[in-house]
């Protein structure tokens, strides 16, 4: 049974990032960021961190007649302070075989279109080619939705840590 089978999975057409896109990239998570009823769901990424993504991982927006209406990225497998795995004790080598589905944005008016679980499909995909081992990602106990949306993709929970500053996060682990 496909995560896409209620036909809804050619909804927006979903491509590979560039850098060209950071300026839009921020102004969606800007949008997304003021709309959420409750602000702590959403870990701002820096406008850094977005530009570092989109040279170093793997990053997917979609679009529907030139407007971007979600954006995903994966952090790839390497040592950084972005990889979750530093959350959980791992050492180098455990997180150059670890990848971290980061950001995932869907602007309101987009939602209920399966956005946010096709991105998780295709950073799975983009992890396995890139040699994970397993993927990390973190998401506020509270967002139902998210928690819904990774568990369905076959995440599962590790641990609830306070992390970003002082939000709490569920971490969660898929492994291939």
């Amino acid at each position: 049974m496909s995560i896409l089978e209620n036909g809804k999975d050619d909804y927006g057409k979903i491509r590979p990032c560039t850098l060209d896109d950071l300026d839009e990239i921020v102004r969606l998570q800007e949008i997304v960021y003021e709309n959420m009823p409750d602000k702590n769901m959403l870990s701002i990424t820096e406008r850094d961190e977005i530009e570092e993504s989109l040279k170093l991982d793997k990053c997917y927006c979609a679009e529907i007649d030139g407007e971007m209406i979600a954006y995903s990225m994966l952090v790839a497998p390497r040592v950084s302070y972005r990889n979750t795995g530093t959350y959980l004790g791992y050492d180098e080598e455990r997180l150059k075989k670890t990848a971290t589905m980061d950001l995932s944005l869907v602007k309101p008016g987009h939602r209920g279109h399966h956005m946010q679980r096709r991105m998780i499909k295709i950073r799975l995909d983009d992890a396995k080619k890139l040699g994970a081992e397993e993927v990390l990602s973190t998401v506020d106990p509270a967002n139902s939705h998210s928690l819904n949306n990774i568990e369905g993709s076959g995440f599962k929970y590790v641990t609830t840590k306070v992390i970003y500053g002082g939000l709490t996060r569920n971490i969660m682990r898929f492994t291939f």
